[in-house]
């Protein structure tokens, strides 16, 4: 820590049968990602999301690579990137990649202007209903800051926390 790195103490949740959420968004419809407009709004809105130490065009170039490549995983059948969209905006966004089984979450956000009304929990939810359908999952796995409003969230819909992940990193 003397040396500039930073400290993360993060907790991994399980389920196999995660809960519908307690206040389900009606408002919203989940589905995966389909066209060119899905996948460069769900930059846009990681780009949004971004923690405020990262510059946005650094962070945008850093992103497009990393959603070309897990556009590249759907392509083959290695899992989806689901949003939640109110009409044709994407409010809500995640990725849920499988091996063996096991389904894992990445990068799960939402808008700023949507928090707080359950379209989280939702697509948390309908992503891993629609996985667990398409991929024969088992076990669906996700990562978050421990006492966090996320573990909080993941908690409401049955993830039990079953490890704990430490580590350092340097930015």
């Amino acid at each position: 820590l003397e040396a500039g790195f930073r400290l993360n103490s993060d907790v991994v949740m399980t389920s196999s049968d995660p809960h519908e959420p307690p206040f389900p968004a009606s408002q919203v419809s989940i589905r995966a990602l389909q066209s060119d407009t899905d996948w460069q709004q769900a930059v846009e809105l990681q780009v949004v999301c971004r923690e405020a130490e990262f510059t946005e065009g650094e962070y945008r170039e850093f992103r497009q690579r990393e959603m070309a490549r897990y556009r590249e995983m759907t392509s083959s059948s290695r899992g989806d990137w689901y949003g939640a969209f109110i009409g044709s905006q994407l409010v809500s966004d995640l990725g849920l990649f499988h091996q063996g089984g096991i389904g894992r979450y990445q990068s799960v956000e939402t808008h700023p202007d949507f928090r707080r009304r359950g379209i989280a929990s939702t697509l948390v939810y309908e992503s891993a209903r629609q996985a667990i359908a398409k991929y024969s999952i088992h076990t669906l796995v996700i990562v978050a800051e421990e006492a966090s409003s996320a573990a909080r969230l993941y908690g409401s819909l049955g993830f039990q926390p079953t490890e704990k992940q430490v580590g350092v990193e340097w930015w």
